[in-house]
């Protein structure tokens, strides 16, 4: 072709400002809802904050549900709410608190539990309230054995729903960590007592240290839904 003395002119640059807004990045998202420490029959509010997450979430957010310790409702993460859904709706909570059946016997609580396990004075003063006879006389045969046995009977179910769920959440989170992509990991429990004596502290410190360890190297968000029910 000819020469020309027409300055060269860069190829054309779409204007930004026009470019169609940018899709946002689908997630998957496991909701766990922490069964066993969800009081039988509170699980609806758990369940309706667990549904107003979902409904707002992306649609092309991949979203599914597992129950733990034990996997009664499971659904694989999907872009389709209705399975999602359903399942939130069949969850009911599994706790029936020993400390609920065991006051019907003696009035001992959990925190009361831990520390009279620590504390021998403290033990005295429960079997002198709880086990004096009518009109403050004499002691109530086979009492004090008794209260040892609630005293261990609650300590022993608080340790025991505090490292199954703990354990549960970890597994979960190791399961999550195969996805590609960004995962986030929501938890839904109403209660998980952890009382504040050295030797749970330690058991609870350890257990949550395996929690964040495994969330690091899954690169998956661990989140706490936030429920607003007065119940919780």
């Amino acid at each position: 072709p000819a020469p020309t003395n027409e300055p060269i002119r860069p190829p054309d640059v779409p204007d930004a400002s026009l470019a169609p807004a940018s899709e946002p990045v689908a997630r998957t998202i496991l909701i766990v809802v922490d069964e066993n420490n969800i009081r039988s029959g509170d699980a609806r509010y758990a369940m309706d904050a667990a549904l107003t997450f979902v409904n707002g979430a992306n649609p092309q957010d991949r979203i599914g549900v597992v129950t733990i310790p034990v996997a009664s409702a499971r659904v694989e993460p999907t872009t389709d709410r209705a399975p999602v859904r359903q399942a939130l709706g069949r969850i009911t909570g599994r706790l029936v608190p020993v400390e609920t059946l065991l006051s019907q016997v003696r009035a001992v609580g959990i925190t009361e539990a831990f520390k009279v396990q620590q504390d021998a004075q403290a033990f005295r003063r429960l079997v002198n309230r709880e086990c004096t006879g009518q009109g403050g006389v004499g002691e109530v045969p086979g009492c004090e054995q008794e209260l040892q046995v609630i005293v261990y009977t609650l300590a022993a179910d608080v340790r025991q729903r505090m490292i199954d769920s703990a354990r549960a959440l970890t597994a979960a989170i190791g399961a999550l960590g195969r996805v590609p992509g960004p995962k986030t990991l929501v938890l839904v429990s109403q209660e998980l007592s952890v009382p504040n004596t050295p030797g749970e502290r330690k058991d609870f410190e350890f257990e949550t240290r395996a929690i964040a360890e495994a969330a690091a190297r899954a690169q998956v968000s661990v989140y706490v839904l936030q429920l607003h029910s007065l119940l919780f």
